[in-house]
């Protein structure tokens, strides 16, 4: 990484960099890390968490045959066997671990512990930190969750001054965004 801002300020000493670490731009490789030697980076890191609730659907991520899986958890929802939101015992062995977690994963004390990481390690460090991407795959997720998830985590950033970039998926076809996610994402009307 240094070389790579080192060879940018060869021929650009002006802009800001933003940097984001390993494992698509992950929040514990981000806090391990000792901020670059350069001062005019903003660090990056991007949230999908929890997995089982922004991935559901998602057949890139293992679980293109899950649905409904509620945000946040709530035992009413959860029913008593996962094969019932598409989950199965030949899942990837981090997705029923997670299954597993899901009761402790799948709230916002968890998201707020998730992102206060970022914001402790840039508040040590002196340094910006965004986190340009997050959102829910809207495939087989429902409405009702995807507001409360997005209204979670937008007053999360909020409390924390962290500036943020949705992902996609919030558009219709026709390109307006429901009412209730312009809500959660603070868009205006």
């Amino acid at each position: 990484a240094e070389r790579m801002i080192a060879a940018i300020r060869k021929f650009d000493t002006k802009h800001t960099v933003i940097f984001g670490d390993v494992e698509w731009n992950g929040i514990t490789p981000l806090t391990k890390r000792t901020p670059l030697s350069d001062a005019n980076v903003i660090y990056t890191f991007h949230d999908y968490e929890p997995m089982l609730f922004t991935h559901q659907g998602a057949s890139w991520a293992g679980m293109g045959s899950t649905h409904d899986v509620p945000y946040p958890y709530s035992v009413e929802r959860w029913p008593v066997f996962s094969t019932e939101l598409g989950f199965s015992a030949i899942s990837e062995s981090w997705i029923l671990e997670q299954v597993g977690q899901y009761y402790a994963l799948g709230n916002r004390s968890a998201l707020r512990n998730r992102i206060v990481e970022a914001k402790r390690w840039a508040v040590k460090n002196n340094v910006p930190v965004i986190c340009d991407e997050f959102g829910v795959y809207d495939k087989t997720s429902r409405l009702e969750d995807r507001v409360r998830y997005y209204t979670d985590i937008i007053d999360i950033f909020d409390e924390l001054h962290i500036p943020w970039q949705h992902w996609f998926m919030i558009m219709k076809a026709d390109g307006s965004v429901p009412p209730e996610l312009k809500t959660a994402l603070r868009l205006g009307t």
